[in-house]
């Protein structure tokens, strides 16, 4: 199932690369237009994914996967078409628009990873997924890279030729989407014995304590809300300018650029399968000291121009990035079993939330203090994770479907 990822993910790494690159080298816009433009894709998927999370425990989950596959089809005819004919307008529009269709592929994907999966071995199976997209990511990268360097050098002016890896993974998803739909089984699960909350109590006291459930579920969302928000908030309000940072600070030419990100990128999806297996070993504390880490590996990179050390710091920040969403993706995913799809709905809601704030904050951050700030002001967002995380897990822990010790 998770290998409809390895043909999605061909553009992931040149779309991660062509959106900040194109709006501040080619449309050449401020940093607070950067951080719009960037924003416009989590807007989209903030209006539907509230609908895609109740339509993931309604209807065939491989129709919404294919909805969302098509739809990066769609997404990158339009951004293509926007670049050839300069118009950052279109280029926006064409995020936005990816930012709707796609948001019908995650939340159900991700139900169906949980569904086919233990609960013993969850983080191992969404690091699979992981990986399966480091490996279609390095495939797609060969092809952008190959295509945009050689366009650069030799056909400077043809803006048609250097972007056309666009319409190469326009149609692989296409391709991608029909193979998911033949292939995939969604009736095959993983079985294992749940313990459900009753449906109708039977008596007052078994009432009162199924009341008190309920509202330490709710309380503990609240803080769970809370740590994706702020976790989402982190990773997006430096990602966007982490281009502009090499460019401006480290001096760093395109090509440099476009290869590090790359290689530290691929190399920490590629290594998610196996922090999967850790991340299920370490469980919840693993969080917490990745948080940690995360903060201290995020000061010393803005803090060196020592490029092999920046390059190396980068790399051990994605790779604990990763480690961090493995971990949390295992909690959401046993919460609750038959309302799923609304679980990873909610979380996908508040993720993306945080993603839209991120950008557009850090780039009035960027604007009206120094380049420095946003990645200062993303260390104390992830060091107030740690409390949060505790508090959700505290009211969430005794409350959930699938318990693992």
């Amino acid at each position: 199932m998770v290998q409809i990822i390895f043909w999605n993910s061909f553009g992931f790494m040149f779309y991660g690369f062509i959106v900040p690159y194109a709006t501040s080298e080619y449309f050449e816009v401020s940093a607070s237009i950067i951080g719009l433009v960037i924003a416009s894709q989590p807007i989209g998927r903030l209006l539907i994914t509230p609908l895609v999370g109740y339509l993931t425990d309604k209807v065939s989950k491989k129709w919404l996967v294919m909805i969302g596959s098509f739809g990066r089809t769609v997404s990158y005819t339009i951004m293509y078409l926007s670049i050839g004919f300069n118009s950052v307008i279109g280029f926006g529009l064409g995020i936005f628009i990816q930012g709707i269709l796609v948001g019908f592929f995650w939340p159900p994907f991700n139900a169906l990873v949980a569904e086919k999966s233990s609960k013993f071995f969850r983080s191992e199976a969404y690091g699979k997924r992981f990986g399966m997209m480091g490996w279609g990511s390095l495939v797609g990268a060969i092809i952008s890279f190959s295509l945009f360097f050689s366009g650069i050098y030799w056909y400077e002016s043809n803006v048609w030729y250097q972007y056309s890896s666009l319409i190469i993974y326009a149609l692989i998803n296409v391709f991608a989407g029909i193979r998911f739909m033949k292939k995939v089984d969604e009736k095959i699960k993983f079985v294992e014995d749940a313990q459900l909350p009753p449906d109708e109590p039977k008596s007052d006291s078994r009432y009162e304590i199924y009341k008190r459930s309920k509202n330490l579920i709710i309380l503990g969302f609240i803080f769970l809300s809370l740590t994706v928000i702020f976790s989402s908030m982190n990773e997006h309000i430096t990602r966007p300018f982490l281009q502009v940072f090499m460019y401006d600070i480290l001096n760093l030419s395109t090509i440099k650029v476009m290869i590090i990100l790359y290689v530290a990128g691929i190399i920490a999806l590629i290594a998610a399968p196996k922090l999967g297996v850790y991340a299920d070993k370490v469980g919840v504390i693993g969080f917490i000291i990745v948080s940690f880490l995360g903060a201290i590996v995020t000061w010393i990179l803005i803090s060196t121009t020592i490029q092999w050390l920046f390059i190396s710091l980068l790399l051990v920040d994605l790779i604990l990035a990763t480690g961090g969403q493995l971990i949390a993706q295992s909690l959401f995913s046993r919460i609750s079993v038959s309302h799923r799809g609304k679980v990873f709905g909610l979380m996908e809601w508040m993720n993306l939330l945080g993603w839209v704030i991120g950008p557009l904050l850090g780039g009035l951050l960027w604007d009206n203090f120094n380049p420095k700030t946003p990645f200062i002001f993303s260390i104390i967002l992830e060091l107030s994770l740690i409390p949060f995380f505790l508090l959700s897990l505290r009211y969430l822990k005794q409350q959930m479907v699938e318990k693992v010790k």
